[in-house]
Protein backbone atom coordinates (compact mmCIF):
# COMPACT_ATOMS: atom_id res chain seq x y z
CA UNK A 1 0.00 0.00 0.00
CA UNK A 2 1.32 3.42 -0.94
CA UNK A 3 1.69 6.20 1.60
CA UNK A 4 2.26 9.85 0.84
CA UNK A 5 3.87 12.76 2.63
CA UNK A 6 2.00 16.01 3.21
CA UNK A 7 3.88 17.77 0.43
CA UNK A 8 2.99 15.02 -2.05
CA UNK A 9 -0.72 15.19 -1.21
CA UNK A 10 -0.57 18.98 -1.45
CA UNK A 11 0.84 18.65 -4.97
CA UNK A 12 -1.92 16.18 -5.96
CA UNK A 13 -4.60 18.65 -4.81
CA UNK A 14 -2.82 21.76 -6.08
CA UNK A 15 -2.71 23.39 -2.64
CA UNK A 16 0.04 24.22 -0.16
CA UNK A 17 1.25 22.04 2.72
CA UNK A 18 -0.54 24.20 5.31
CA UNK A 19 -3.88 23.48 3.65
CA UNK A 20 -3.33 19.72 3.90
CA UNK A 21 -2.32 20.05 7.56
CA UNK A 22 -5.50 22.05 8.22
CA UNK A 23 -7.60 19.45 6.39
CA UNK A 24 -6.03 16.71 8.53
CA UNK A 25 -6.76 18.63 11.75
CA UNK A 26 -10.39 19.38 10.88
CA UNK A 27 -11.12 15.91 9.50
CA UNK A 28 -11.35 16.67 5.76
CA UNK A 29 -8.78 13.90 5.22
CA UNK A 30 -9.54 10.87 7.34
CA UNK A 31 -7.67 7.65 8.10
CA UNK A 32 -4.24 9.27 7.88
CA UNK A 33 -1.45 8.39 10.31
CA UNK A 34 -0.76 11.45 12.45
CA UNK A 35 2.19 10.81 14.78
CA UNK A 36 2.24 12.67 18.10
CA UNK A 37 5.99 13.33 17.92
CA UNK A 38 8.02 14.93 15.14
CA UNK A 39 7.74 11.96 12.80
CA UNK A 40 6.54 12.60 9.25
CA UNK A 41 2.79 12.32 8.73
CA UNK A 42 1.88 9.40 6.48
CA UNK A 43 -1.29 9.58 4.41
CA UNK A 44 -2.27 6.19 3.07
CA UNK A 45 -3.69 5.76 -0.40
CA UNK A 46 -6.87 4.43 1.22
CA UNK A 47 -7.36 7.61 3.27
CA UNK A 48 -10.47 9.55 2.31
CA UNK A 49 -10.87 13.19 1.33
CA UNK A 50 -14.26 14.46 2.50
CA UNK A 51 -15.57 16.77 -0.21
CA UNK A 52 -18.87 18.60 -0.04
CA UNK A 53 -20.67 15.97 -2.07
CA UNK A 54 -18.88 12.69 -1.24
CA UNK A 55 -15.79 10.99 0.13
CA UNK A 56 -13.00 10.44 -2.42
CA UNK A 57 -10.12 8.01 -1.80
CA UNK A 58 -6.67 9.57 -2.00
CA UNK A 59 -5.61 6.94 -4.56
CA UNK A 60 -8.31 8.27 -6.92
CA UNK A 61 -6.96 11.80 -6.49
CA UNK A 62 -3.47 10.45 -7.30
CA UNK A 63 -4.78 8.72 -10.44
CA UNK A 64 -6.44 11.91 -11.65
CA UNK A 65 -3.28 13.89 -10.90
CA UNK A 66 -1.12 11.42 -12.86
CA UNK A 67 -3.52 11.48 -15.82
CA UNK A 68 -3.46 15.27 -15.80
CA UNK A 69 0.34 15.31 -15.57
CA UNK A 70 0.59 13.05 -18.60
CA UNK A 71 -1.96 15.13 -20.47
CA UNK A 72 -0.29 18.44 -19.79
CA UNK A 73 3.34 17.43 -20.11
CA UNK A 74 5.39 19.45 -22.54
CA UNK A 75 6.60 16.49 -24.53
CA UNK A 76 5.05 16.25 -27.97
CA UNK A 77 2.54 13.45 -28.39
CA UNK A 78 1.84 11.44 -31.47
CA UNK A 79 -1.76 11.13 -32.62
CA UNK A 80 -1.74 7.51 -31.41
CA UNK A 81 -0.54 8.57 -27.93
CA UNK A 82 -3.19 11.27 -27.73
CA UNK A 83 -5.88 8.78 -28.76
CA UNK A 84 -4.64 6.29 -26.15
CA UNK A 85 -4.75 8.99 -23.48
CA UNK A 86 -8.38 9.75 -24.33
CA UNK A 87 -9.22 6.04 -24.16
CA UNK A 88 -7.43 5.74 -20.79
CA UNK A 89 -9.51 8.54 -19.27
CA UNK A 90 -12.73 7.08 -20.72
CA UNK A 91 -11.75 3.73 -19.20
CA UNK A 92 -11.08 5.45 -15.86
CA UNK A 93 -14.62 6.87 -15.84
CA UNK A 94 -16.11 3.50 -16.83
CA UNK A 95 -14.33 1.86 -13.92
CA UNK A 96 -15.23 4.66 -11.51
CA UNK A 97 -18.94 4.55 -12.34
CA UNK A 98 -19.24 0.83 -13.14
CA UNK A 99 -20.38 1.02 -16.76
CA UNK A 100 -20.60 3.12 -19.89
CA UNK A 101 -21.59 6.77 -19.95
CA UNK A 102 -25.01 5.88 -21.32
CA UNK A 103 -25.56 3.21 -18.64
CA UNK A 104 -24.52 5.36 -15.70
CA UNK A 105 -24.65 9.17 -15.73
CA UNK A 106 -26.42 10.02 -18.99
CA UNK A 107 -30.01 9.48 -17.84
CA UNK A 108 -29.55 10.74 -14.26
CA UNK A 109 -28.52 14.35 -14.90
CA UNK A 110 -31.10 15.89 -12.54
CA UNK A 111 -29.94 13.84 -9.53
CA UNK A 112 -26.15 14.08 -9.91
CA UNK A 113 -23.76 15.63 -7.41
CA UNK A 114 -21.51 18.49 -8.52
CA UNK A 115 -18.58 16.09 -8.94
CA UNK A 116 -20.67 13.68 -10.98
CA UNK A 117 -21.88 16.55 -13.19
CA UNK A 118 -18.29 17.63 -13.78
CA UNK A 119 -17.29 14.06 -14.57
CA UNK A 120 -20.30 13.70 -16.88
CA UNK A 121 -19.31 16.81 -18.86
CA UNK A 122 -15.69 15.71 -19.19
CA UNK A 123 -16.68 12.15 -20.08
CA UNK A 124 -19.15 13.34 -22.75
CA UNK A 125 -16.50 15.64 -24.21
CA UNK A 126 -13.93 12.83 -24.38
CA UNK A 127 -16.47 10.54 -26.03
CA UNK A 128 -17.24 13.21 -28.65
CA UNK A 129 -13.52 13.70 -29.37
CA UNK A 130 -13.01 9.95 -29.57
CA UNK A 131 -15.73 9.66 -32.23
CA UNK A 132 -13.96 12.28 -34.35
CA UNK A 133 -10.70 10.30 -34.44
Amino acid sequence: MNTYKIEQVARFFGVNDATIITWLKVGRIIDAYLPSDNMQCQIQETAMYKSISKDIPINEIVELYEIEQKRTSLRPMTLAQEQQEILDVISFFETKYGGTYEETLFNRESELTLLEKRDMEEWAYLLSINKLN
